[in-house]
């Protein structure tokens, strides 16, 4: 049992604050490598884009397939091992994708990307992780530190990829596994990190002050926790909220990405494009972080929902593969899912008791990347069918429907309950 009369809770929140930048930093530089340049690797050796494909998506898979086993991890032992546990499963994977690559056996790149895939859930129960010893009027803006440093990876990673390759190369290893012993080792860094300078643990510690020992934790599985966020209104707005604020994002990239490719542009203005969307989605999170604080987590998720649509009208504009309109769709896009993600978080966070938030934050990740990977596959149909102006259409309906819930239910719900 931790001794929290002789802590210094406030110094202990900075510590983790400052722990969790720089284990995210690292993490975001690392992965921002990994979806390409696998699909890249696998295209080598197989000369098959349908399992290039293949092993892209099982990054995804494998952070879907993590996140409720990290959270029940993190329930019975603490944020510090559920972290780390993450990270260091994903720098295995890592090390198995470069001996895949070597023997040049697709199935085991197969593994390794899907054992990536845990630094993604890991990355995730980060933001959650800086809200454990927050106060409830700055979790807001502890989520929004967090995602901030996501910047770094969309500006760093990409650089990376070319110099690691060419190291890799110079000491025999094939074209494309670079890249994948730096996302080990990073990882490795940032799970030594986390181990070293999680502590006190935030969550552990938390539990203390709220003598735990009295109301001890109960583990938990998934239909448990779906049936706790089933019969808690506002943690399962949050829920969906996010879940639909992150595939209409992902959907919404992707796509104007294949979108550009298709209409000839460069993949400099490819990737021109994605940087100011990557811009859009990071570099104001502290500000919607300190926004959710003053004006309270509905509100700014209503803001969030509200720039979404307007992204969508700006991109059904985009007749005639307008740069122009998509750059600019794109960063209000991009600005949409900061202000929705970090409030609909914060707002998961705050409508959940102390002793199911853990799980309650795993399952509702489970979802939100369950949601992005099936809004994918109707997405690139309706691209290649309609175009993607239609796509733009349709991907609103589903943030209307959620802005207008929201909407419809503040009215039931007493003023001093909207804060978070």
């Amino acid at each position: 049992m931790l001794d929290s009369a002789a802590i210094d809770v406030r110094a202990v929140q900075r510590r983790t604050i400052r722990v969790l930048l720089g284990t995210q930093i690292i993490f975001a530089v690392v992965m921002a490598m990994a979806s390409p340049v696998t699909a890249l690797l696998v295209q080598d050796f197989t000369h098959s884009p349908t399992l290039a494909g293949l092993a892209q998506a099982a990054t995804i898979a494998g952070g879907v397939l993590a996140a409720v086993p990290l959270a029940e991890l993190t329930v019975r032992r603490g944020r510090r091992v559920g972290v780390t546990s993450g990270y260091l499963v994903a720098g295995i994977g890592a090390a198995t994708v470069v001996i895949g690559g070597v023997v040049e056996t697709f199935l085991l790149v197969l593994l390794g990307t899907t054992l990536v895939g845990a630094a993604v859930a890991a990355g995730l129960q980060a933001r959650f992780a800086a809200t454990d010893l927050a106060e409830p009027d700055q979790r807001g803006r502890a989520i929004g530190i967090v995602v901030w440093a996501s910047t770094f990876g969309g500006v760093a990673g990409p650089l990376l990829a070319g110099p690691s390759d060419s190291l890799a190369r110079a000491i025999g290893l094939p074209e494309f596994t670079g890249p994948f012993l730096v996302i080990g080792l990073g990882l490795a860094l940032s799970a030594t990190a986390a181990h070293l300078w999680l502590r006190p643990d935030p969550l552990l510690l938390s539990r203390s002050l709220a003598d735990s020992a009295n109301h001890p934790i109960k583990t938990s599985k998934l239909r448990p926790t779906l049936r706790i966020l089933a019969r808690t209104p506002e943690a399962r707005r949050a829920v969906i909220a996010v879940a639909v604020v992150h595939a209409v994002m992902v959907s919404g990239m992707n796509m104007a990405s294949l979108h550009l490719h298709h209409g000839g542009e460069s993949l400099e203005v490819v990737g021109a494009a994605i940087s100011v969307h990557l811009a859009g989605m990071f570099l104001l999170s502290p500000l919607f972080g300190w926004l959710v604080d003053r004006f309270g987590a509905r509100g700014i998720l209503g803001l969030g929902l509200a720039l979404l649509m307007l992204a969508c009208g700006i991109l059904q504009t985009t007749h005639g593969n307008s740069v122009t309109g998509i750059m600019v769709g794109l960063v209000v896009l991009g600005l949409g899912w900061s202000a929705g993600f970090v409030a609909g978080s914060a707002l998961l966070t705050g409508s959940v008791e102390e002793s199911a938030r853990p799980h309650a934050q795993g399952v509702s990740d489970l979802l939100m990347q369950l949601a992005a990977a099936a809004a994918a596959f109707p997405a690139g149909a309706v691209l290649d069918a309609w175009g993607y102006p239609w796509l733009a259409r349709l991907i609103a309906i589903p943030v209307l429907l959620v802005a207008i819930h929201l909407a419809v239910s503040a009215r039931r719900i007493r003023p001093a309950n909207n804060q978070n």
